[in-house]
C-alpha cells in the first residue's frame, strides 16, 4: 500500500526550490519509486516565498541513491513523455525524499528523440554555486549514461512499464 512522502528538490547551496507530496509505491535497493497523482499541487520558492505551482499532471517518479539523475514519466491529456532531471544522488529517511538538481535535463516525448535542456544553467551555476570539479565530472557523466540508455529505452526509460504504475 503506497504511503505519502514528502519530495524536497534543492539546489546545489541547499536552498529548497519546490516540495510536493508523493506516494512511495516501493524502496528496493538505491531505488525509490512513487506517483503524484493528478491534481496534486507543487510549491515552489518564487521571490522568497513559498507559491502553489498549477495542477501537476499525473506522473511515477524514480529516484536513485546511487545514480546522478531522477526520471519522470508522465502523462496526462495533452502529452506523454519522461523527463530526466541530471541530480546529486536521493537520500531518503523514511518521511521525505531529498534531491540536488544540477541544472541539465533531458526531455523526451513518447515517440520522439531525447533533447538536452538546459546545459547553459548548469554552466552558470557551475561557476556561482561552485560545483566541485568531482560533482561536474559525475554531471556530465550521468547526462551521457541517461542519453544512451534514452536511446535503447531500457530502463529507467521504459515509458510503458513505469506509466503502468499509475494503471494499477
Amino acid at each position: 500500500m503506497p504511503r505519502t512522502i514528502r519530495v524536497e528538490k534543492a539546489k546545489y547551496d541547499g536552498t529548497i526550490q519546490a516540495a510536493w507530496e508523493s506516494e512511495l509505491l516501493d524502496h528496493a535497493g538505491s531505488l525509490l519509486r512513487s506517483v503524484v497523482p493528478g491534481g496534486r499541487p507543487v510549491y515552489v520558492l518564487d521571490r522568497s516565498r513559498w507559491v502553489q505551482s498549477g495542477q501537476t499532471t499525473c506522473a511515477v517518479e524514480l529516484y536513485f541513491e546511487d545514480r546522478w539523475y531522477n526520471v519522470w514519466h508522465v502523462r496526462d491529456d495533452t502529452k506523454e513523455l519522461w523527463y530526466c532531471n541530471v541530480a546529486m544522488p536521493a537520500t531518503f529517511d523514511g518521511q521525505t525524499l531529498r534531491w540536488v538538481d544540477l541544472d541539465i535535463d533531458i526531455r523526451c516525448y513518447r515517440e520522439g528523440a531525447p533533447e538536452v535542456l538546459d546545459e547553459d544553467e548548469f554552466e552558470q551555476h557551475r561557476i556561482e554555486l561552485g560545483y566541485s570539479a568531482e560533482v561536474v565530472e559525475r554531471a556530465l557523466a550521468a547526462r551521457d549514461e541517461a542519453l544512451r540508455l534514452a536511446q535503447e529505452r531500457a530502463f529507467p526509460f521504459d515509458y510503458e512499464t513505469q506509466i503502468g504504475a499509475l494503471r494499477r
